[in-house]
């Protein structure tokens, strides 16, 4: 099965220059934490856009970043509050009818993990590496049944979080090994 299957595709937005209308959040590339896979949205810039409609992101919609060597995926949640995605995006809506078949999280990490070589061999450009919608519809998808992929899920967020806490503990070892070194005589 092919992701367009599953999936709407629709590119980001271009930023607005306009100052008057209604506030909206601006998600771009430089909000996206890649390591938790996640936005950050405290870093979101929030604009004002003019009489252009605007189509506000979902929850459970994925943004996918088409340009540059770092293709990651994240998850939308649960928004309060409208935004949109930069034209850097392709955002990736679950059709209806798959609903109930296709786990947003799964899909967020197929597509940072087992599509990552496919992005890198069929990405275009000579000196910044870009996905084509098309290239991104063609993606094969292993679909397995909802149970295995909230397990795959589940198995990947631990691993995630486990990544941040050896991380963490990286930085304080070598806070620590900074420190001694500065008490020491030889210094």
């Amino acid at each position: 099965m092919h992701i367009k299957d599953l999936v709407f595709i629709r590119s980001g937005s271009p930023e607005y220059s306009e100052v008057t209308g209604e506030a909206i959040r601006f998600v771009r590339m430089k909000n996206v934490d890649h390591e938790r896979y996640r936005i950050n949205w405290d870093e979101v810039e929030t604009l004002r856009h003019g009489h252009r409609p605007v189509k506000c992101l979902k929850q459970d919609e994925i943004l996918l970043i088409a340009k540059g060597e770092r293709n990651t995926a994240v998850l939308v949640p649960n928004l309060t509050f409208c935004s949109i995605a930069a034209n850097q995006f392709f955002i990736l809506s679950i059709k209806e009818e798959f609903q109930f078949q296709v786990d947003p999280l799964y899909l967020t990490w197929y597509l940072n993990f087992p599509a990552r070589e496919y992005f890198i061999s069929n990405s275009t450009g000579a000196v910044i590496p870009n996905l084509r919608k098309e290239t991104v519809g063609n993606l094969k998808i292993a679909l397995p049944p909802i149970s295995d992929q909230k397990w795959i899920v589940s198995v990947y967020q631990s691993m995630v979080e486990q990544k941040i806490l050896f991380s963490q503990l990286f930085e304080d070892r070598i806070n620590l090994l900074c420190n001694e070194i500065q008490k020491k005589e030889w210094m």
